[in-house]
């Protein structure tokens, strides 16, 4: 089911409009209202509508992130689910090479925006973890090779690098 979970929860931030969540009243209703939206729509299924911690997305449309996230929406500078390919350094990654080889990565950026043409990375983590560090400790590399790839991709700096964590209900600043 964790598993599940996450993927529930990373498609509802993939299809919920941000913008309205974010100036909602009464948020529990309208992410109700969002998940029926998503499921006539056949953007997810019944059993993807189940796993979806309201709660949890309720507290994540009420951070500085989230509105920072819909600013971003509102100038066409917010991009979810970005697929990204790279080539490094075997030996950055912690893989033994013999003669410097590369390796290519490969995998998609939950989130990324841009503010004050600066890159903003976002990865959402719905992790059982007692405390940051945890996350830290497991997901900075990722983040950083995400950060990289952007930069590389759209020659711009990358201003933060953000964790997001469901099961904490905070935002995480790796830089």
């Amino acid at each position: 089911k964790g598993a599940l979970r996450g993927t529930a929860m990373h498609r509802a931030m993939e299809c919920f409009d941000i913008n309205m969540l974010v100036d909602s009243v009464n948020k529990s209703d309208d992410i109700k209202k969002e998940i029926s939206r998503c499921t006539d729509e056949g953007l997810f299924d019944e059993e993807i509508a189940e796993l979806l911690g309201l709660n949890k997305l309720e507290t994540f449309y009420g951070c500085s992130l989230a509105s920072r996230m819909a600013d971003a929406n509102t100038k066409g500078l917010l991009f979810k689910e970005r697929p990204f390919v790279m080539e490094i350094a075997a030996d950055e990654i912690g893989e033994k090479s013999s003669g410097g080889e590369n390796v290519l990565i490969q995998g998609i950026i939950d989130a990324y925006f841009i503010e004050d043409n600066e890159i903003v990375v976002l990865d959402y983590k719905t992790d059982k973890v007692e405390n940051e560090e945890e996350l830290i400790g497991k997901y900075k590399l990722q983040l950083d090779l995400y950060a990289r790839a952007l930069k590389n991709a759209l020659g711009l700096p990358v201003k933060q690098c953000i964790l997001y964590s469901f099961n904490l209900g905070k935002e995480i600043y790796l830089r």
